[in-house]
């Protein structure tokens, strides 16, 4: 009897409120396998979502927001079952942050399970620019990215015309959301009379940490 294996749990880049889905396959079963999903927030509760159990109604939801998705394609040839399932959901960071997700394959009287931990979903920041003139003639701006997460995220200040040399910001505060996720606000100083010269600019970059994506705005003294 050769057992039947099973593969880790696959996912692709998961962005706060986009569809997201995790697979997981099974091969060489010597019977078609039951196959079971579940869940566990970060709060410790634990939803379980079975392929061949009628679920009930809401049930599911305080993990996995409004809707999710379970489908199974079976395949056999020679006596030997192969099985892929899937689970599709909405990624929300208050909902899901430290999610782990389970899947199971019963098979024969025999279980595997694979596990894994949703660490990895994010939310993209909204950014903000703000100008103000300072008493010494100096322009201070001011870049406020809201509601992202994770915390790990780089600002980076440039100016100049055509060739660009980094700024060193002089300000950069975090605040964590009841959401769980956080804004910041990162200033920097320029002087007043390099906006004298129509074509000089001032770039500010952010880049997250967990890879869920970059930005950046560009703005000189043409900009209403």
């Amino acid at each position: 009897f050769q057992r039947f294996r099973v593969s880790h749990i696959h996912r692709s880049q998961t962005v706060e409120g986009k569809k997201e889905t995790l697979y997981c396959v099974a091969s060489d079963c010597p019977k078609g396998p039951r196959v079971i999903w579940s869940v566990q927030g970060h709060d410790g509760k634990k939803v379980v979502i079975a392929e061949d159990e009628a679920q009930a109604e809401g049930e599911g939801k305080m993990l996995l927001g409004q809707e999710f998705t379970v489908r199974t394609d079976r395949t056999g040839t020679g006596g030997r079952h192969n099985v892929t399932s899937s689970l599709s959901f909405t990624p929300d960071v208050s909902a899901h942050k430290d999610m782990v997700v389970f899947c199971k394959f019963v098979c024969d009287g025999k279980a595997k399970e694979e596990q894994l931990h949703c660490s990895f979903i994010s939310a993209k920041p909204k950014d903000c620019i703000k100008l103000s003139l300072s008493d010494s003639g100096e322009v201070l701006s001011c870049l406020t990215l809201q509601e992202f997460y994770p915390r790990g995220i780089q600002i980076r200040w440039s100016c100049g015309v055509g060739h660009y040399q980094e700024l060193e910001s002089i300000n950069e505060r975090f605040t964590p959301n009841s959401n769980y996720t956080y804004n910041t606000e990162s200033e920097c100083k320029i002087l007043g009379q390099l906006f004298t010269d129509p074509g000089f600019k001032v770039r500010v970059t952010w880049n997250q940490q967990s890879s869920a994506g970059q930005g950046s705005r560009e703005f000189s003294a043409r900009d209403p």
